[in-house]
């Protein structure tokens, strides 16, 4: 069963894998948004910097939000539990939090997680 599945229920056993994917930020180089209407990623500068504009702003916007509901989900998923919850992700480096829902443990529980 999915996380977004799971809100409002409780089950005896809950796993929670993968705790240190990272986010996936999808989205090609033209977007519609509402707040800021169409928008189009600039080229990169020589030195390979973003030049900014609307679209940059957009993306900002857009990590906060995604960002927000991970936290979110994170929430819901180790709440289902009543008696057992199993917290589970593989890292590629030992001491060093990639993930968002890593980072957020790491802080939240004081680990000694390069963050």
């Amino acid at each position: 069963m999915t996380i977004h599945q799971s809100k409002g229920l409780e089950f005896p056993i809950v796993i929670v894998p993968d705790l240190d994917r990272a986010m996936q930020h999808g989205g090609g180089a033209v977007q519609f948004d509402t707040r800021l209407g169409p928008l189009v990623k600039l080229p990169e500068d020589a030195q390979g910097n973003s030049r900014g504009g609307g679209y940059e702003m957009w993306r900002f916007l857009e990590k906060v939000e995604e960002l927000d509901e991970m936290h979110r989900l994170l929430y819901v998923a180790t709440t289902r539990a009543a008696d057992r919850l199993i917290l589970s992700s593989g890292v590629r480096e030992p001491g060093l939090a990639n993930g968002p829902w890593m980072k957020l443990l790491a802080r939240r529980f004081d680990c000694s997680l390069a963050i």
